[in-house]
């Protein structure tokens, strides 16, 4: 209630910070290239290459780089992302919207591409122990539920914590807007409107059948 900036304010605000959070990724994607490190494939198949890429440039130090490190350069005794795996409820599964699925998977012309492998369909006990123990990220989700849908974890697209929007992380066209619808009816408001902007917000995507999920992470 003591914020008396406009929204126009509070926009050109969060633009400016959003211009950036780009700038430094590109600052460092330019580092890491330069320095001949490729970015590795996700460790695991139920974080998307967009996402895995951000965390990659977020952790990686062109002075501190070890090769021989655990992924993303995290501690050896940072694994877990979330403490659970939960399914999706029904009413929440026949209300998601349905998006393209992000690529990793579909084939595509290029000659040097491969999809990914897709989450395995498992009994959700196992499910449990992939996100308890065989996740590795730079953020801890301790307040988060990872969805399970058709079985299969699924797959985040998309996170805050990086500070960039929807679509600064290379989702297909529409894809970026839906996010966006989602987080901003989760929140009940526009992300220049709260103190963490899109910090605490996840979503995930059904690699079988494309539904979107969003998850909040802030404990």
């Amino acid at each position: 209630r003591s914020d008396r900036r406009t929204p126009e304010v509070k926009q050109a605000q969060f633009s400016v910070r959003e211009a950036q959070l780009v700038t430094f990724f590109e600052q460092r994607d330019a580092e890491r290239s330069e320095a001949s490190v490729s970015v590795d494939e996700p460790a695991v198949p139920w974080v998307s290459r967009g996402v895995w890429r951000r965390w990659f440039l977020v952790r990686w130090d062109p002075e501190g780089w070890d090769p021989e490190g655990p992924p993303l350069g995290l501690p050896a005794d940072h694994r877990t992302a979330a403490d659970h795996a939960t399914p999706v409820p029904q009413s929440e599964f026949d209300n998601a919207p349905t998006a393209e699925i992000v690529g990793d998977w579909a084939p595509r012309r290029a000659a040097d591409w491969a999809p990914a492998p897709k989450p395995s369909e498992k009994p959700l006990d196992e499910l449990e122990a992939d996100i308890t123990k065989a996740t590795p990220s730079p953020f801890p989700f301790t307040a988060m539920s990872w969805p399970v849908c058709h079985s299969r974890l699924a797959v985040m697209v998309w996170e805050g914590n990086v500070g960039l929007p929807p679509d600064g992380i290379g989702l297909p066209m529409g894809v970026p807007a839906q996010v966006e619808a989602l987080v901003k009816a989760a929140q009940g408001a526009e992300p220049w409107d709260l103190r963490l902007g899109w910090d605490g917000n996840a979503v995930f995507q059904c690699s079988e059948c494309g539904r979107l999920y969003w998850r909040g992470y802030e404990a």
